[in-house]
């Protein structure tokens, strides 16, 4: 009988450790509250330590927490993780690949060859694409010839390609790839990595396989690789089968073409624009005819169309004033002074400012208006600036440091970057920039911080060092569990409403910052003042401009979450800049991948996300619960 009793203790006991491990980690849990406070404070040796902790999922998370880190003080403990159980190996892959540190390619490598799962060969492969160089491409194409892991090479590829380390032998193993493999997100790897290539893509190969792609995601970024197409290749069938394509494929397609002038192309652009298709594609449309503005007839009859949206009508404008048409400077001007869209007139502060003998009126422009029109000012000047001979950079100085005193972040950094030329070297001025640096608030401009430091450092002739923001945002561990409670946001806009499911596992320093501001009602009224076609719509710019941040600023948080259609991320302007800006993309978009934190995805209204435009508001946002 005490044997029995004996033996019933140790099943038990067994019982209760696999009940432990097998247990899904939540916010609540001490260890993982204590892992995400050592994230937050980069406290690598504490980290360290769950490296041995016996359970599995502690060792996981300790390990995916390094990614954000990036520490390669942390290497070597790394390494012992990747011949941990298949769930760590992966996290420590990972997180080996966030440091893109060429020293870990021959242990990554080394380890690769031994027998591991399909899912942990893939995440050697990413971290392999993330830290390697020239050189990588001949291994891939050796591993693949051996009929090894296609699904691995093609997303090592496109790392190699983000990280422009993409060589012919690369770009011949993409294609190989894509001609060979069903699989669609091995395609898809691919296709991004002929997509970001910043050699010319072979578009003969390219375009049978555009043409057969049954994928929309895949065949989104093979448009992409067809820039250099010959002209004579752009038949009416072409236009036809691109007009079956949905409108981010046909957007990424006009993207590649704007070397190309084709009056079949031309008539395409024109019926999208007059037809009133997808917005965007409008958009991209005018923008394609902006390059080529011989037709000036056709432009101004689309330009008059009463209901034609705004951000269109400006690209059409600037092609026709770029042919010196008086008329449309004359309606260019009138348009500006009654206006009452910001961005417009933004925008036509940028083309009104082109014309001759308009520099000072552009000064004025800058230094009298609110923030929007002065950021679009000064981006107008900057460019009037970079054609100046020497002479008349010169006489710019009293109005660049006129505007160093600008609460306007954007108006400061300009105004920096445009200093740091020799020319202005002087011990006169750089006393002069630094008694206006310290009065540069952190962090909530820190780009402009950033840019003038960087300016005085040059005027000084001193190495120039990366300027990082104080930690002043700690997360508060008792409130952790709190997210719990939270599933996502309802953001209701002035197009219609969006569904976001939060990721608060993977970002909960950020999403704790995120709901303490949708509590207070910030994001309330705030405009999306960034929408690039097939891209993003960005919001949250206290300016409205996109320079704008908070009193604060979060950690960047890195995991394996990707960056795909409807993913929901922080702006930032570098790692732990974060404030309270985000963003949601239109379609896959993995060259963000762990470069950018991500907080949710899109479960319902990607339709809202593909109409918002520049301009258009959050009338609220507010929390669901669970």
């Amino acid at each position: 009988m005490k044997n029995n009793f004996f033996y019933l203790l140790i099943l038990l006991f067994i019982a209760s450790c696999s009940n432990e491990k097998e247990a899904k980690l939540t916010l609540s849990d001490p260890d993982v509250q204590k892992i995400i406070v050592f994230q937050d404070t980069k406290n690598v040796k504490e980290l360290i330590k769950y490296f041995v902790s016996p359970n599995m999922q502690l060792r996981e998370r300790a390990c995916i927490a390094f990614g954000s880190i990036q520490d390669t003080s942390a290497l070597t403990s790394l390494y012992t993780m990747l011949e941990e159980d298949e769930e760590i190996a992966q996290a420590a892959a990972f997180a080996i690949g966030q440091t893109g540190s060429a020293s870990s390619l021959p242990v990554l490598k080394r380890i690769l060859e031994r027998s591991m799962n399909e899912e942990t060969r893939f995440e050697f492969f990413v971290a392999i694409g993330k830290c390697g160089g020239m050189e990588e491409n001949y291994y891939l194409v050796s591993n693949y010839n051996v009929g090894k892991d296609p699904r691995g090479s093609a997303w090592a590829l496109f790392y190699l390609s983000r990280n422009k380390f993409l060589n012919e032998a690369g770009i011949e193993l993409a294609i190989k790839i894509l001609e060979n493999e069903s699989n669609e997100n091995t395609r898809l790897g691919a296709a991004h990595a002929l997509a970001r290539n910043t050699l010319l893509s072979p578009w003969e190969r390219i375009l049978p396989l555009f043409k057969k792609e049954k994928n929309e995601d895949v065949k989104m970024a093979l448009a992409k690789s067809l820039k250099g197409i010959n002209k004579e290749t752009i038949t009416s069938d072409l236009i036809d089968y691109v007009k079956s394509c949905s409108a981010n494929t046909q957007i990424n397609f006009l993207s590649s073409l704007t070397d190309v002038s084709n009056d079949l192309i031309i008539d395409y652009c024109n019926s999208n624009i007059s037809n009133k298709v997808n917005i965007d594609l409008q958009l991209a449309s005018a923008t394609y005819l902006s390059f080529f503005p011989s037709e000036v007839d056709v432009l101004l009859s689309s330009i008059a169309i009463d209901s034609l949206n705004w951000r269109v009508r400006i690209s059409l404008i600037q092609a026709v004033i770029d042919s010196s048409n008086d008329e449309m400077i004359n309606y260019s001007q009138a348009l500006y002074e009654s206006s009452y869209n910001l961005y417009e007139r933004g925008e036509l502060v940028n083309i009104l400012s082109s014309l001759p003998n308009q520099k000072q009126w552009l000064k004025e422009q800058i230094l009298q208006n609110d923030s929007i029109l002065s950021t679009y000012g000064m981006d107008a000047f900057a460019a009037i600036m970079d054609q100046e001979n020497d002479k008349l950079k010169k006489s710019n100085v009293s109005f660049l440091l006129s505007c160093l005193a600008s609460k306007n972040g954007a108006v400061i950094t300009y105004s920096s970057l445009l200093l740091r030329d020799s020319l202005f070297m002087s011990p006169i001025l750089v006393d002069s920039l630094k008694a206006r640096l310290y009065l540069i608030p952190l962090p909530e401009k820190t780009d402009a911080f950033t840019e003038l430091e960087t300016t005085i450092r040059f005027l000084e002739g001193r190495e120039n060092s990366e300027v990082r923001v104080a930690f002043n945002n700690p997360i508060d561990p008792d409130s952790l569990s709190t997210l719990e409670k939270i599933s996502g946001f309802l953001v209701k806009t002035t197009k219609g409403d969006i569904t976001i499911k939060i990721e608060a596992f993977d970002a909960p320093g950020t999403l704790m910052s995120i709901v303490k501001l949708v509590k207070e009602g910030y994001y309330d009224a705030k405009l999306f003042h960034r929408v690039v076609p097939n891209f993003v719509i960005q919001t949250g710019c206290p300016q409205g401009d996109g320079w704008g941040a908070l009193d604060f600023s979060m950690r960047s948080e890195f995991t394996r979450l990707t960056y795909t259609t409807g993913a929901v991320g922080m702006a930032s302007s570098g790692r732990d800049t974060e404030s309270c800006q985000w963003f949601i993309t239109h379609s896959p978009t993995p060259h963000l991948n762990g470069r950018y934190t991500i907080f949710a995805y899109v479960t319902k209204g990607m339709e809202v996300v593909q109409n918002i435009e520049v301009g258009d508001r959050i009338i609220e946002m507010t929390l669901i619960y669970n």
